[in-house]
């Protein structure tokens, strides 16, 4: 049965990506964020440093295929576990809010040919899905609270630096992360570790 449970999840998350992908974003002038005007500077830097764009954003990248690859492996070891539930849940929870919510480009996009997903994408997600799966792995493997927040800080000031997520997708992911995980683990956990 729980074979079944994640075959269902995971194909409406990629059906609800498919669909997203299809459709094009509203046009606007302008959105502000809060987050944009605080690393008005750090874009500022990056935007004169492509290589280091790229570096920065092969890293996180190659963080996502770590933990993706993690999760697979757990799943395959371990079945389905509260903490895959829960990652499951807010990505499904990304997928509709993706697929009813279109955020324009942010200006100034500093866009690497290393992001995941790859290709320029017509429009931004509602919530940011590496923020919650950073967010899931480290805490499925109880790594230490501050290292939690130093890596979430650090992912989070490199996307709204480049201007590749809104301030409110990483606020917004996080939080329904940690709702997610006390839902579906009945514990609390955020950086107390």
């Amino acid at each position: 049965m729980a074979s079944v449970e994640v075959l269902g999840l995971v194909a409406l998350v990629l059906l609800s990506g498919a669909w997203e992908h299809r459709h094009p974003m509203a046009r606007h002038d302008a959105v502000a964020d809060a987050g944009f005007a605080v690393t008005r500077p750090l874009h500022a830097a990056l935007a004169a440093r492509p290589r280091l764009v790229f570096a920065l954003t092969l890293a996180n990248s190659l963080a996502m295929v770590s933990c993706v690859s993690y999760w697979v492996a757990r799943y395959l070891g371990a079945g389905v576990t509260p903490g895959f539930r829960a990652l499951v849940a807010v990505l499904v929870v990304r997928a509709v809010a993706g697929t009813v919510t279109r955020l324009p480009r942010p200006t100034g996009w500093l866009e690497s040919g290393v992001e995941i997903p790859p290709g320029r994408a017509p429009f931004f997600f509602v919530v940011s899905g590496h923020t919650a799966v950073l967010y899931a792995t480290a805490v499925e493997l109880r790594l230490a609270g501050g290292w939690v927040a130093l890596a979430l800080l650090a992912q989070s000031a490199r996307m709204v630096a480049c201007r590749g997520h809104y301030s409110a997708d990483i606020v917004v992911a996080l939080a329904l992360s940690v709702a997610a995980r006390a839902a579906f683990t009945n514990q609390v956990e955020c950086f107390r570790y």
